[in-house]
This record gives C-alpha cells, structure tokens and sequence, in this order.
C-alpha cells in the first residue's frame, strides 16, 4: 500500500517535470519566433531606408540636370538674342 502513494508522487512528479520542460520548450519557440519577427522587421527597415537614400539621390540628380538644362537654355537664349542683335546692328550699319 504505501508502494502506490509513493508511485503515485513519482508520477505527479514527472508528470510536473513534464509540463515545466513543455512550458519552458514553448517559452524558447516563442522567443526565437519574436526574434525572428525583430529581425525581419529590422531588414524591412534597412530596406526601407536604402530605398529612400536611393530616391533621394535620385531626386538630386534629377534636379542637378534640371538645373543645368535651364542653364544651357539660358545661354543659347543669350546667345540668340546676342546674335539677332548684332544682325540688327549690321543692317543698320549698311542702311547709313
């Protein structure tokens, strides 16, 4: 008789071993499972960031050249301007 007490506290006792190790099992998946979502989210973020250092340095570039197309125009005006100019100045000159 004192057998099946004794056996029956065994069993309660590995059946707590059980469960702690059952917890502490999840406990780790679960952590390993939130490090793998911090980890995916700060790829995401690096991503993210490398996306917008991209658009922004195309958006630079793209203004550099704006700039500098307005410039070129600017000159060929002028140079244009100039050059009606001096065709004006010649025809007076040849009318006097």
């Amino acid at each position: 008789m004192r057998q099946q007490p004794e056996w029956h506290s065994r069993m309660g006792q590995a059946q707590m071993e059980f469960l702690a190790r059952e917890c502490l099992e999840s406990m780790e998946r679960q952590h390993r499972r939130e490090q793998r979502d911090l980890d995916a989210r700060r790829e995401i973020q690096n991503l993210i960031d490398r996306l917008l250092e991209s658009e922004n340095a195309k958006l630079k570039a793209q203004r550099r050249a704006d700039d500098l197309e307005e410039r070129r125009s600017q000159v060929s005006d002028r140079k244009l301007r100039d050059r009606d100019a001096i065709s004006e100045l010649e025809a007076l000159k040849t009318e006097f």
